[in-house]
């Protein structure tokens, strides 16, 4: 046992399909639970779980392999666009909640997504982000249309 109380499984042992639940973990004894401690802070209270963030240096490295593979960014450039990215991705989210509420509807789809970048991009950046949000909706629609056919055809 390690000394933070909780109960270490193998990976072979999770894909192996023996996963929380199912009796296979060590130290679950058949009862088909797994007991973990809370983790308490130095005050004795337990400590509140942290949010985890996005990653975004992963998506931002791949853009950047395919546009000009030869220069590379540190690790400080990373986290200023992350933080760009991510507060960005707050701003469009919060401005099409506006939209959506302003247009009296309850579900946020493409059209809410797209007046809020209308709203708060200008320039070269509305126009290059907009051909990109077009086609990214529209390869999904074309993708997600062709997975439900294909669903269907096997059903039958």
């Amino acid at each position: 046992k390690s000394g933070k109380g909780s109960i270490r499984r193998s990976h072979a042992a999770l894909s192996a399909g023996k996963g929380k639940g199912k009796g296979g973990a060590a130290g679950s004894a058949g009862t088909g639970t797994t007991k973990k401690k809370a983790r308490k802070a130095k005050n004795g209270h337990k400590s509140a779980r942290q949010k985890q963030q996005q990653q975004w240096h992963y998506y931002i490295n791949k853009i950047r392999r395919n546009s000009n593979k030869e220069f590379s960014l540190s690790r400080r450039v990373m986290s200023v666009l992350g933080s760009f990215v991510e507060d960005m991705f707050d701003r469009i989210a919060n401005e099409a909640v506006n939209v959506a509420q302003i247009s009296k509807v309850k579900t946020l789809t493409g059209r809410e997504i797209q007046m809020a970048v209308r709203l708060l991009m200008g320039g070269e950046l509305l126009k290059y982000g907009m051909c990109e949000g077009t086609r990214a909706v529209h390869s999904y629609n074309t993708n997600f249309t062709a997975l439900i056919e294909s669903r269907n055809t096997q059903a039958i």
